[in-house]
């Protein structure tokens, strides 16, 4: 994830807006700390677990990680500026595992899009600024309640 840096470090070496981040998500969503908390793992889940030799069950039960990971997503997209990451003055990238059953090795893939090319003749209008908003018609204006209300403030 993309944050701001906190600075300032607890006792588990976790900054205190990762702590709070923690807290939260353990407010949402509880640590898996019992079988049968969760649905998942079932037992078919488990079996494939030992088909593909995971070193036992307690490997599957990470539902809790699962879930967290919902909110986040697998991957961040930050822009280069001048050849430097746009980070502003305070963002910081970190690796977040919400999986705790066990240490694993884990791969950052980095995808860089865009050109080469010098963009600064490709600027439209020398960088003015393009209205984006959708222009609405007269006859559309006039058959959209949600536009007129928009007019009388």
């Amino acid at each position: 994830m993309i944050q701001e840096c906190s600075h300032d470090i607890d006792s588990f070496d976790l900054e205190f807006l990762q702590h709070d981040l923690l807290d939260i998500m353990r407010k949402m969503i509880p640590d898996f700390a019992e079988e049968h908390q969760y649905r998942h793992p079932g037992p078919l889940h488990a079996k494939f677990g030992r088909f593909v030799n995971e070193p036992g069950d307690f490997t599957s039960m990470n539902t809790d990680g699962h879930l967290r990971s919902v909110f986040f997503g697998r991957s961040e997209t930050m822009a280069i500026k001048d050849g430097e990451l746009d980070g502003g003055e305070f963002a910081h990238i970190y690796f977040v595992d919400w999986d705790h059953v066990r240490a694993r090795h884990r791969q950052l893939n980095i995808t860089v899009m865009g050109t080469t090319d010098n963009v600064g003749d490709r600027k439209w209008n020398n960088g003015e600024v393009i209205n984006t908003l959708r222009k609405f018609t007269d006859e559309e204006k006039a058959d959209d309640v949600h536009y007129t209300l928009q007019q009388r403030r």
